[in-house]
């Protein structure tokens, strides 16, 4: 622990400079330092050797707690620019005090004569900057030590920037039909940046595009996770963080100086924090800005908190930092939270934003700790229900459908955003579908269906207890999603990526016909051909039909199946109050077949269509009835059922069914 403390070496404070690690040294910082490794509770970085001659800044908040946080009360490093340096504009300080300043933060000797720095410096003056925004845009040119090509450089990666958004979003149309009022709007690429982060050493936030500057291209995001306090519990301040583009909203008893200054204590650089980076409501005159940049930002939050293996992301992240009481907020148990719908734990949209190896944030004495031998029942209740969030990806559908049922959330199509991250794979083409705030929660619910991972809607056809009762009949409205007792469902297998349900592959010559040629280098990569090489062309991409087209602008779904025909069913139709394995019959090709329903759904005696998922041998099944339709029960191979409901067939059927060959592959089109 000394030699961490030693390894600063100069420490200037106003005017006066002092060793660290001597008797004149901060003493509250030391302690803090050492309590918080003796607890084993927090994360101490490792000090990084800083030049003699370089300037290392005392940071501390201005807003004393009533419950002290020891990482959020002092900060010392190098890097980190007090608010009062920060907030001074360029035109006031000149050019050769910036360029001293900027010499003393970094421990560089340039001079105005370096090739292409003061003209830099010019810039920033003319441009009306402070001096935060300022160090924030030069510091990563610092270290290449190259300022020829800064500004133009600069402007460069911000218009390659907007223009990879803009290529992105264009690229969602693939395969997608304008009138189709089921998936358009277009969806977002879902492995898009963030378009801001937080740059926690200049306290400005920038452009993603900044990172690029970076030679060695090390510097990390963090992820800051919280909840929101209740709107009698928060206030908003305007603050040059944000170049006050808008107005932050915070809790009323935390200072956004502690965030940063927790955060620098853990090592971080860079962060990603929603207040900050993802535009609020504000002025009037700035509302129709906000809602166009959350109809692409807002479904790509998601996968800002994903994990490396989730999804192909274009940056690297650092790690998932949560405040579980509200930001900035000690990390506190009551027994109360568990049915606060303001906590961390019943939010809607904190769902996605779990990480197992996620980093508590606001830690004091008081805070639990698993790795405490005792802990408290609530801290024991708290800790399980963290193991019980769902899985990325989740085994099946409704295991994270029963995780949103019970979260709370402002808007109810937040829940049906908060679900993007874990159902829409990042190798689907199309993409997340716009957040719409103003529309109706039943249609964002279709929307989804149409870009989730194939998966997940089969796992909908196949698990489902009961056929929908809103648009379509294969899946059930987001009404009964909410409504529905899903413990059945979660208990039944999930849909693996190699089922026999093989989803059709259309045309996509005349779908693509109309996509500028210009799109074609930003075709996901993933895309491969029957060569298994990446597709990178509109020809190839077209030749090779590889758009996956399985739901038509009527919201109904394509699959082909393990199909038996006619089926009489009976025994499924009563429902006993204690009963929960109810046992029928299916009787095909004069033989009949055991079956099972773990659910309470009737199923009238009858004639259906059986559908397996897994060919013969599969243990679910849907059970749907032919539909009429021009007289005909089918056009062409296609064979059209409107689902009814489900069952499971045990392993003795299932042999019967194998040994006897009693159905066949057929190609199914569901209501």
């Amino acid at each position: 622990m000394q030699s961490v403390l030693n390894d600063i070496s100069v420490l200037v404070l106003g005017s006066r400079t002092e060793t660290y690690g001597s008797a004149e040294a901060d003493a509250q910082h030391r302690r803090v330092l050492e309590e918080a490794a003796k607890r084993q509770e927090v994360y101490v970085p490792q000090a990084k050797a800083v030049s003699q001659t370089s300037t290392v800044f005392e940071l501390l908040p201005s807003y004393k707690c009533e419950v002290v946080v020891p990482k959020q009360m002092h900060y010392e490093g190098p890097g980190a620019i007090p608010d009062e340096l920060a907030n001074t504009p360029c035109k006031t300080m000149g050019i050769p005090e910036m360029l001293r300043t900027l010499n003393n933060i970094h421990g560089t000797n340039f001079t105005l004569d370096t090739s292409g720095l003061k003209s830099q410096l010019k810039v920033c003056v003319e441009r009306g900057w402070d001096f935060g925004l300022a160090y924030s845009q030069l510091r990563p040119l610092w270290q290449t030590k190259n300022f020829e090509d800064l500004d133009f450089s600069f402007e460069d990666y911000i218009s390659d920037f907007n223009m990879y958004r803009a290529t992105a979003q264009a690229t969602r149309m693939l395969g997608r039909q304008a009138k189709n009022i089921v998936t358009d709007p277009f969806g977002v690429m879902n492995y898009i940046p963030p378009r801001r982060i937080w740059d926690l050493y200049s306290n400005r936030v920038v452009s993603y595009a900044v990172l690029k500057l970076w030679k060695d291209k090390t510097r990390l995001v963090w992820r800051v996770s919280h909840s929101w306090a209740h709107a009698s519990q928060r206030r908003t301040i305007m603050t040059p963080v944000n170049h006050s583009r808008w107005p932050v909203p915070i809790p009323v008893d935390v200072d956004l100086e502690q965030v940063r200054i927790e955060l620098l204590n853990c090592g971080a650089q860079y962060a990603w924090l929603d207040i900050l980076c993802l535009r609020q409501v504000g002025r009037k005159e700035d509302e129709a800005k906000r809602q166009e940049e959350w109809r692409v930002d807002v479904p790509s939050i998601g996968f800002i908190y994903s994990p490396p293996h989730r999804s192909t992301r274009p940056m690297e992240y650092g790690p998932v930092a949560c405040y579980f009481n509200g930001l900035g907020r000690p990390f506190t148990l009551q027994d109360d939270m568990f049915s606060d719908p303001r906590h961390w734990l019943n939010r809607a949209w904190t769902l996605q934003e779990h990480q197992p190896d996620m980093i508590p944030l606001g830690l004091t004495s008081a805070s639990p700790a698993r790795s405490k031998a005792r802990v408290s029942e609530v801290a024991r209740k708290f800790y399980e229900r963290l193991d019980m969030l769902p899985s990325h990806p989740p085994p099946n559908i409704f295991t994270v459908l029963r995780s949103m049922q019970t979260r709370a959330s402002e808007n109810p199509v937040d829940k049906v955003f908060g679900l993007s991250y874990f159902l829409v794979t990042p190798r689907y083409p199309y993409g997340v579908p716009v957040y719409l705030e103003e529309e109706h929660v039943e249609h964002a619910w279709l929307r989804l269906l149409s870009a989730m991972e194939k998966r997940y809607r089969l796992d909908l056809v196949f698990l489902f207890p009961s056929a929908g009762n809103g648009k379509v009949a294969w899946a059930p409205s987001w009404q009964q999603v909410m409504d529905s007792d899903l413990s059945s469902a979660v208990q039944g297998p999930g849909t693996s990526d190699t089922t026999h349900i093989e989803l059709f592959r259309e045309r996509a010559a005349d779908e693509l016909s109309d996509l500028p040629n210009a799109v074609a280098q930003s075709l996901p990569k993933f895309l491969t051909s029957s060569k298994n090489s990446p597709i990178t062309s509109l020809v190839e991409f077209a030749s090779e039909r590889h758009v996956r087209k399985t739901i038509d602008k009527k919201g109904e779904l394509f699959a082909r199946g393990y199909t038996l025909r006619p089926c009489i069913v009976r025994g499924l139709a009563d429902v006993q109050p204690a009963e929960t394995v109810r046992v029928g019959y299916v009787r095909v090709g004069g033989i009949d077949l055991l079956v099972n329903a773990l659910h309470r759904e009737p199923i009238p005696n009858g004639e259906y269509v059986i559908v397996g998922r897994d060919g013969a041998d599969s243990v679910v099944w849907v059970i749907g009835k032919l539909m009429l339709k021009d007289e005909r029960a089918f056009s062409g191979e296609t064979l059209w059922v409107r689902k009814v409901s489900v069952l499971q067939m045990p392993e003795g059927s299932r042999k019967v069914l194998v040994a006897r060959a009693l159905g066949r592959i057929m190609s199914l089109r569901f209501d």
